[in-house]
């Protein structure tokens, strides 16, 4: 019985030109799937008749919905669905007389539609060169001596293929990596009968060495090499050795006796790195917020070089910040002490030379005179100094000089999660907690929960802060990885709506991640840049001029602005 193997995905197949059609529940998934199915069938008919008794199709793309892309009902009897977690596992090519790939994509880091190579957060390679799905098809096959019938999908990766010898059937031209232009379905229909009949050509082997994967994050890279030093088996999973820092931190090599063994062992890698990508879309498939999520980690790019220092903008906030805070309020006393914590343990050298250590010890003395009551009404900025206050006492001095009202602060958060927010009122019980009085009245928010974006952002860049106790220790391993990419992800809203406060504590969330390289931190940034006065003042625009408030906002807007431009110092 002659078996033809067919791996089939949805990016490449004429019809589907936008990146929202690939995520199930968009409201052109459908479409795509049936643009697909008649792609199946055009070269299960022209496999059947050069003489194929079964045709094996393993469907590859992962669109969310939890089942096949191919609507199955309409196969005709000598054709079958498999769907397995490994599209390109090993029992798929048993038997197998010839194998084609229909409506694939460019490797990931080229300029094709959806080009991407396996997952959406790293890019494979052998050597220099990139490798596409459709490289690792024909390479796994060639070491088991079989043939390839034709490959289809956008001219880019037809491209990267022309050394194959490998016959193809190009479907479409991308425009970009988000948008592509058809060629006529009906004309891709017949090219793909035609394709399919033709004899099959024999291949050679990829070259030998290691399979490295680049990844688009750093804990990306951290999670994948955890997978082989946590697994004998696959212990030959280690950091590359180039010579430039920014590829030792996010590429990882994956070794073994051939392509299989190899494949293997970066494909658990990668299954690690995606559960926890899992976690990162808002919603659930087919939502506005899922569709914009998986977009933007498809869309995202792989990381530059860490942006450059700024000293002078740290200095001139600096200056800023210890003017604003000298007063006697209880916001001013608390925040003072609080951004110094925060910069002693961000960049230590910068806080030696300015010679703030007097301003810090003198600056925790202050905070015993900030009150320690909750009244009903009190204002929300006036809760968080006194709560502030009581945390910091316990990080310096092992406790709190004076206790919190417990009774009166959870009555208080109870009241106030309706008027300012539910993260709000988290937060503060959390603090409170962790001072040493259990004041929680609410539990923690889910992300995604909110319709308020601001409010949502804010949970995330404090679920760095408790993680750290406010940067004072670095990251437990295996930390926050999803909180990690929701926040590279945020970064485009941020400038969007100019966030400025948001943008800065997204840098130093994003610091302590180890995430520096990421393009994103240089766009937020340059953000933070456009938006200092020659003061040295951080002015966040979203910040109304008659907002009662305003001064105290400026003053945090700037102090968070001075963390982030110190965590370029170190």
């Amino acid at each position: 019985m002659r078996v033809a193997l067919l791996v089939t995905d949805l990016e490449g197949v004429a019809g589907v030109d936008a990146l929202d059609a690939l995520v199930a529940g968009s409201p052109t998934y459908a479409e795509a799937c049936l643009r697909l199915t008649e792609e199946v069938l055009a070269a299960v008919r022209g496999l059947l008749e050069a003489g194929f008794d079964r045709v094996r199709i393993s469907d590859s793309h992962r669109a969310g919905a939890g089942g096949p892309n191919v609507f199955v009902r309409s196969l005709p009897p000598e054709a079958s669905v498999e769907l397995l977690d490994d599209a390109y596992a090993a029992p798929l090519f048993d038997g197998v007389s010839a194998v084609a790939c229909l409506g694939m994509h460019a490797p990931a880091g080229s300029c094709g539609f959806a080009a991407h190579t396996v997952d959406a957060h790293c890019d494979w390679r052998l050597g220099a060169r990139r490798l596409s799905e459709a490289d690792l098809v024909l390479g796994l096959a060639a070491e088991r001596d079989i043939p390839a019938l034709f490959v289809s999908g956008d001219d880019v990766l037809q491209q990267s293929l022309a050394r194959t010898g490998v016959p193809y059937v190009q479907t479409k031209r991308s425009l970009s990596n988000r948008e592509s232009r058809s060629h006529p379905v009906e004309r891709v229909l017949r090219a793909l009968e035609r394709g399919a009949r033709r004899r099959p050509v024999g291949l050679r082997p990829l070259r030998s060495g290691p399979l490295t994967l680049r990844f688009k994050s750093a804990w990306q890279a951290r999670a994948a090499r955890a997978v082989g030093s946590g697994d004998a088996s696959s212990s030959r999973a280690r950091r590359t050795e180039p010579s430039d820092t920014l590829s030792r931190s996010v590429g990882v090599d994956f070794e073994g006796a051939d392509l299989r063994e190899r494949y293997d062992r970066a494909l658990a890698a990668c299954a690690r790195v995606s559960s926890s990508l899992g976690e990162v879309p808002r919603g659930f498939p087919g939502t506005p917020a899922f569709v914009t999520d998986a977009v933007a980690l498809l869309s995202r790019k792989a990381p530059g070089r860490p942006p450059p220092p700024q000293p002078e903008r740290a200095r001139a906030a600096l200056r800023i910040v210890l003017e604003r805070t000298a007063g006697e309020a209880s916001w001013q006393r608390s925040d003072r002490a609080l951004t110094l914590h925060m910069l002693r343990h961000l960049a230590p050298g910068f806080f030696a030379r300015q010679h703030l250590q007097p301003a810090l010890r003198s600056a925790m003395r202050a905070l015993s005179e900030v009150p320690r009551s909750f009244e009903p009404g009190l204002d929300p900025a006036e809760a968080m100094a006194r709560v502030d206050a009581a945390y910091l006492e316990r990080l310096y001095l092992g406790g709190a000089r004076r206790p919190l009202d417990v009774d009166a602060l959870r009555g208080y958060l109870l009241v106030g999660s309706f008027q300012h927010g539910r993260t709000w009122a988290w937060l503060l019980g959390e603090l409170g907690t962790r001072a040493g009085f259990d004041a929680r009245a609410v539990s923690q928010p889910r992300f995604g929960a909110t319709p308020d974006r601001t409010e949502e952002l804010y949970l995330l860049t404090h679920l760095f802060m408790l993680e750290t106790d406010y940067f004072a220790r670095p990251l437990p391993p295996r930390s926050l990885w999803a909180e990690t990419e929701r926040l590279l992800l945020a970064s485009s809203w941020i400038l969007e709506h100019r966030a400025v406060d948001l943008a800065a504590e997204a840098v130093t969330c994003l610091r302590a991640a180890g995430e520096m390289s990421a393009r994103e931190v240089t766009a937020l940034l340059r953000l933070l840049v456009r938006c200092q006065r020659a003061d040295g003042a951080v002015i966040d625009p979203t910040i109304p001029p008659d907002d009662p408030d305003r001064e105290r906002r400026i003053t945090h807007a700037t102090a968070a602005g001075l963390l982030a431009f110190a965590s370029t110092l170190e």
